[in-house]
């Protein structure tokens, strides 16, 4: 990938060094996600714009690329942040996105695989991490557990209702980056 791009919640143990890479996240956790970096490898990843991934202060078609990497899970509304991304990337620009399985998380590991019904509700409901109405681990932990099926319903949903543009162009069952994961990139057609 060249070009600009946005990586959201970039972390230094997991990083992606490409070059015009900007990394976006929220600022009210970045104390405990700094800490948790330091501890895993002794550094951490600067964010360089505070801001949700569904609110980026970004002009519109202004990026090549959006990396998610272990993000997707801690959304309360994965819709209104693809309805985002789209907004930000240049006609032809790519989503990778990389989710943890089902299973990497112990805690996860006991939860129902969401539902693609509850994802399009999350969105219809307009939740965010203030409103939204169920238990997790804590606040911004996993609101979702994925399988890449699952997400492959969402991007499906999200293009036949709200004209999103996401066509997939590769999917990994198992990513090649971390190996705990599963890998989605789609294309964002004009």
């Amino acid at each position: 990938m060249g070009g600009n791009g946005i990586e959201f919640g970039a972390a230094a143990h997991n990083p992606f060094h490409l070059p015009g890479s900007i990394n976006i996240a929220p600022g009210d956790d970045y104390e405990f996600y700094r800490e948790q970096q330091i501890e895993m490898c002794g550094s951490y990843a600067e964010i360089d714009i505070v801001a949700e991934a569904h609110a980026v202060s970004l002009p519109d078609a202004s990026q090549d690329y959006i990396i998610s990497s272990h993000v997707a899970e801690h959304l309360p509304n994965p819709i209104a942040a693809f309805i985002e991304w789209t907004r930000l990337l240049k006609p032809g620009g790519i989503v990778l996105m990389i989710v943890p399985q089902p299973d990497a998380h112990p805690h996860d590991a006991k939860l129902p695989v969401s539902m693609l019904t509850e994802i399009t509700e999350a969105h219809l409901l307009d939740y965010t991490v203030d409103t939204w109405p169920h238990t997790t681990n804590r606040r911004r932990g996993h609101y979702y557990r994925y399988t890449l099926d699952t997400m492959l319903e969402v991007i499906q949903w999200c293009n036949d209702n709200l004209k999103l543009g996401w066509e997939v162009v590769a999917t990994e069952r198992v990513d090649t980056k971390v190996s705990n994961g599963w890998t989605l990139v789609c294309r964002v057609t004009p």
